[in-house]
């Protein structure tokens, strides 16, 4: 073998593993920008549940996306919310989250425990991380 294909052997390894190195690199900055987009959707969440609790409807609707403003303002939000209590009893508590994506969508399920239920309250969120659905649905239980 002459020192050109050795020193060529060698170069191709290098690059082989500098290849390696970044791909692993660009996988570990996506995740950690799942990550970040997970924490802030949760946390967006969590907020939304807390102004609706402290019923603080307006603030709670400030994230949403037009369709939703226009669909559920701050009034119908508050009817929302007390059909709500009076169905379950008094918010007691939030117990917990998970998400799931489904179809570009982001939806995080903040898990509240009231009076005589427990509910998730399933928060979708749009590609722009605003809040594009509002649901009350019985918990399934799974938490974070």
């Amino acid at each position: 073998m002459t020192s050109s294909d050795n020193a060529m052997k060698k170069g191709t390894s290098f690059l082989f593993l500098l290849l390696i190195s970044l791909s692993g690199f660009l996988v570990a900055c996506g995740s950690t920008e799942e990550e970040s987009r997970s924490e802030e959707l949760t946390a967006k969440a969590t907020k939304l549940v807390e102004f609706l609790v402290e019923g603080n409807f307006s603030t709670a609707m400030e994230d949403f996306d037009s369709v939703m403003k226009g669909v559920l303002p701050s009034e119908k939000l508050e009817d929302a919310w007390i059909s709500l209590v009076s169905q379950v009893g008094a918010f007691q508590k939030q117990t917990g989250t998970h998400m799931e994506e489904t179809e570009g969508y982001l939806i995080v399920y903040v898990t509240c425990e009231f009076e005589n239920s427990m509910i998730d309250i399933k928060v979708v969120f749009n590609t722009e991380n605003q809040v594009a659905g509002l649901f009350f649905v019985p918990s399934t239980g799974s938490t974070e």
